[in-house]
């Protein structure tokens, strides 16, 4: 199983702890965990230090056609089963709008 988080967020705050320490937790117990996050943002930095993989995507804003498409393109390579967008609701329902044809096998939306 792969399960693929992102978050767009700039600083460390809670969220962004809870999907370090998910993910460590995820690969110390055998799962894929991948981790999308701003290039250069703590969580980046922190995920690649720990050696999961990460990819940056840059987001300029909440919705970012651009990013939007750097996802799908990430999504394509990395090939999720599960995808976990950690963002305000709002922005997640559009987001998973736009992605719901994907080939992943649960899309899960965390505030």
């Amino acid at each position: 199983m792969r399960v693929l988080h992102i978050d767009s967020g700039k600083y460390w705050r809670g969220s962004q702890k809870q999907i370090w320490l998910l993910s460590r937790e995820e690969r110390r117990k055998g799962i894929d965990s991948w981790v999308i996050a701003r290039p250069n943002s703590p969580l980046f930095m922190r995920c690649v230090e720990s050696g999961i993989p990460t990819a940056g995507v840059k987001v300029r804003f909440e919705i970012d056609p651009i990013a939007l498409a750097g996802y799908l393109r990430l999504f394509s390579q990395v090939r999720p089963s599960i995808v976990v967008i950690h963002v305000p609701v709002p922005t997640s329902c559009r987001f998973g709008s736009k992605i719901r044809k994907s080939s992943f096998e649960a899309f899960v939306a965390m505030a």
